[in-house]
């Protein structure tokens, strides 16, 4: 399943459990009020398990991508990802490999030198993985962050659909 269909998936099952919740508060249905809370509430163990996830593996990541990367590097025959790219990242980035400089096994591009030429003496010494980590680390944190605070907001709503579920038959009609 791709990320669009996941957050598409996601934002469909809110809009059923938000369309449940108003429908069974209005008729007073006990039923559709808990499918609701159902609803909201595997959603929102979904969330926090994305939200623990991303705080747990932040540091395979470099890892990962840096293994990716040097493999890449040392096996052009077999790369899936053209060399123009891994060059542009590695300006972008001001990095050289994807765990570093040794990577390229001593036939250093220009795109690792910051004078733009090739086999400079001074390449940059951070790996592309290091790089791309220490650019999204800031959101990735924030990310989760507001996923924690958002599973909250929901949590709240959760309590007050049950406490509604359970009031609904407590009174009588006039």
């Amino acid at each position: 399943m791709t990320y669009p269909a996941l957050i598409t998936t996601f934002g469909i099952l809110i809009f059923i459990a938000a369309f449940l919740g108003c429908f069974g508060s209005l008729k007073n249905s006990v039923c559709l009020l808990t499918v609701s809370c159902v609803i909201i509430s595997i959603l929102m163990v979904c969330e926090i398990v994305i939200a623990t996830l991303i705080f747990v593996y932040q540091g395979t990541f470099v890892t990962v991508i840096g293994e990716a990367l040097k493999y890449e590097i040392q096996n052009p025959q077999n790369a899936t990802i053209d060399r123009e790219s891994i060059y542009n990242l590695q300006k972008n980035f001001e990095c050289c490999g994807g765990t570093g400089p040794s990577d390229w096994d001593g036939k250093i591009p220009a795109s690792c030198c910051a004078n733009g030429k090739s086999n400079c003496q001074s390449p940059y010494q951070i790996g592309c993985a290091q790089a791309m980590n220490n650019f999204i680390r800031g959101p990735f944190i924030g990310v989760a962050s507001s996923i924690l605070v958002i599973s909250l907001i929901q949590l709240c709503g959760v309590v007050c659909i049950a406490c509604l579920a359970s009031k609904v038959g407590d009174y009588e009609k006039v």
